[in-house]
């Protein structure tokens, strides 16, 4: 989570500086974020509360988006849908910018 907070670590990359707009109550929540990518790993669990798998679909497969296989993994769409919306605070892997909005595939 480096990019999220300034420290010496970012200075000479940046950082957006997001956990002051969480403190503010900026988190995502209510929101709903589109995310055109390969599918998610609905099982993954900063993810797998988060997922709206019924307004998406997977144009790649043809289907509905809640038909997506338990134990698909594809590491890029969830990689992305993680940076977005991973869940926070579950002692896990990092906080998602948006950690209270839900990902639509």
């Amino acid at each position: 989570m480096y990019h999220l907070i300034p420290t010496s670590i970012c200075s000479s990359y940046g950082s957006i500086n997001v956990v002051n707009l969480w403190d503010l109550g900026y988190t995502g929540r209510g929101i709903n974020v589109g995310v055109m990518d390969s599918l998610p790993n609905k099982d993954h669990p900063d993810l797998k509360n988060k997922l709206n798998l019924t307004l998406g679909y997977d144009y790649i497969r043809d289907a509905p988006v809640g038909s997506i296989p338990t134990g698909y993994t594809n590491v890029h769409g969830t990689f992305v849908s993680g940076i977005i919306g991973a869940e926070a605070n579950n002692l896990l892997y990092g906080a998602g910018v948006a950690h209270g909005a839900t990902i639509v595939p």
